[in-house]
């Protein structure tokens, strides 16, 4: 069932309890998770998504790329952006969803920061 976005809203984010959605995710714990067809939706809709991960019990490097890889997969280059992997909780990852011609502004806005911000890392 696609998602109802409000036309006012340029960014949506994404807190799930969980993160994205995983294999092992049942009916019961599917609330806590984000779906990659959410977030194809909110695109859909020329809205910029960001999206907390926390990496538990994994590389938080390699599940940034796997997380990428499948956004990419489905949305195409608005996915294509680089992540931030916090560094004050150190596995918590920020996803950037940008449509349209904001991508490459957004893109640079996220290195600005890194490069103003010690405890934040960018993975490309």
């Amino acid at each position: 069932m696609p998602i109802r976005v409000s036309s006012s809203r340029r960014v949506t984010i994404l807190d799930p309890d969980n993160g994205f959605e995983v294999g092992s995710m049942t009916s019961r714990t599917r609330p806590k998770y984000s779906l990659f067809s959410e977030t194809a939706d909110y695109v859909a809709a020329r809205k910029s998504v960001v999206a907390i991960q926390f990496a538990r019990q994994c590389d938080p490097i390699q599940r940034a790329i796997d997380i990428r890889s499948n956004l990419v997969s489905l949305v195409g280059s608005p996915a294509d952006c680089p992540v931030i992997r916090g560094r004050v909780a150190p596995n918590l990852l920020f996803f950037s969803i940008v449509p349209g011609a904001n991508r490459e502004q957004w893109r640079r806005a996220l290195l600005d920061f890194e490069k103003k911000c010690a405890k934040a890392e960018i993975i490309e």
